[in-house]
This record gives C-alpha cells, sequence and structure tokens, in this order.
C-alpha cells in the first residue's frame, strides 16, 4: 500500500531529529535549503509514525543511499519499505510503500513552462498532449510524473527524461487520477491536485494511495 502525506510547517524545537540529522541540518548555510531538509524529514517522520505506530523522534532516522535514494531507519535497524520524499515553496511531500516496492513522489506548483522546457524534456506524445489541453496543467504534470518515475527507478534526473514517457489516464474532478508510465520502465502511477499543486505518485504497485494530509 501506498500512504502519502502532505506537511507545511514543522515544530521549532529540533530535538525530533536523529544525530546525524542534526549534522546535516547546522552544515546547510544557505537558510530555504535548511528549511526544506527540515520540513522533509519532519514529512516523512510523521508518515512513518502513523505507518509503523511509532514516535516521530530521534529514533526513526532517514538518510541518503549513495543514489541519493532516501532510506529510513528505526533504532539503527533499516526498514523494508520504499520512502520517497519532494519539496516545493514551503510545503514538502513525504510517500511510503510498505511493500518495499519501486517508489517516487514529486510535487509541483502550477506555474508557466516555456515551449523551449517543453521542446526539451518531453517526447513527441507528451508535447502533443500539452498543446491540446490545459498548457500549464499538462506540462508541470507530466513534468512531475517524469520526476517521480526517475525516482521510483533510482535514476533521477541521470537518465534523459525523454526515456520515459507519461500516459494520462481518462478522469476529471477531485482525488487520484491514473497515468502510465512507459519506456525505461513500465510503471503505474497517480496524480492530485492540492490547491496550486500537483501531486505525482509512481511505482510498481497497484491500488489508490492513501493520502493522510
Amino acid at each position: 500500500m501506498i500512504q502519502a502525506l502532505l506537511q507545511g510547517d514543522r515544530p521549532a524545537r529540533l530535538d525530533w531529529l536523529a544525530p546525524a540529522e542534526r549534522v546535516r541540518a547546522a552544515a546547510l548555510t544557505v537558510p530555504w535549503r535548511r528549511e526544506d531538509f527540515l520540513l522533509g524529514r519532519w514529512a516523512a517522520k510523521r508518515l512513518l509514525s502513523s505507518v509503523l505506530g511509532c514516535a516521530p523522534g530521534p529514533g526513526l532516522e532517514i538518510r541518503a543511499a549513495p543514489s541519493g535514494r532516501p532510506e529510513a531507519l528505526l533504532d539503527g535497524q533499516p526498514l523494508r519499505l520504499s520512502l520517497s520524499l519532494s519539496h516545493r515553496e514551503g510545503m514538502a511531500l513525504a510517500a511510503v510503500d510498505d511493500a518495499g516496492k519501486a517508489l517516487g513522489a514529486d510535487l509541483e506548483a502550477v506555474e508557466p513552462r516555456s515551449d523551449a522546457f517543453v521542446r526539451d524534456y518531453f517526447t513527441r506524445r507528451e508535447i502533443a498532449a500539452v498543446e491540446a489541453g490545459e498548457r500549464d496543467l499538462l506540462a508541470n504534470l507530466i513534468w512531475s510524473a517524469k520526476e517521480s518515475a526517475l525516482k521510483a527507478l533510482g535514476a533521477g534526473l541521470t537518465l534523459d527524461t525523454r526515456a520515459v514517457e507519461v500516459e494520462l489516464g481518462p478522469g476529471a474532478g477531485e482525488g487520484w487520477r491514473a497515468l502510465r508510465v512507459h519506456g525505461a520502465a513500465e510503471l503505474s502511477g497517480w496524480w492530485r491536485l492540492r490547491g496550486t499543486r500537483i501531486v505525482t505518485l509512481v511505482g510498481a504497485s497497484a491500488g489508490e494511495p492513501a493520502l493522510i494530509s
């Protein structure tokens, strides 16, 4: 099962950080980067605490694997689940697949994207989809789904974004809507709007995600 949580604030005190997380936070001298780090860690710990039934304190630790993928530990022991994080303009997204399958999550704002951006990073079918619909929404949605897919593959932006192609499913209105990712891997995904932000989740598990917040 995939669960996700959106987080817009965090405790002022930092006693919920593990020792290694404190060291990393202290090393971030750019204020917004430090705040993104802290907000993402708090979102992840809140989500993990709801999944595991434990406190979101220093016993839970989020580390970056050599690939950059976040990994969760409880009392120093790695957890057999998949975790993905994203940040955007004072909001953090955390997502967990408790089956440990491939998972990527991304959070984007609906904002203008240039023709050059779409042309450089999208496939021909994706470009056609953007041009045929609500341009700003679709450009950011497809980009977000690509980001999620590349995270699920463990590649990030080291892989050409055109190596994966996003196919949006039918549907409108509120709630989750389905998508598919083709190319470097065949993955399923979901997306939804939360105000002016787009949430995308892509992975190997089937079934509609649960959004906790």
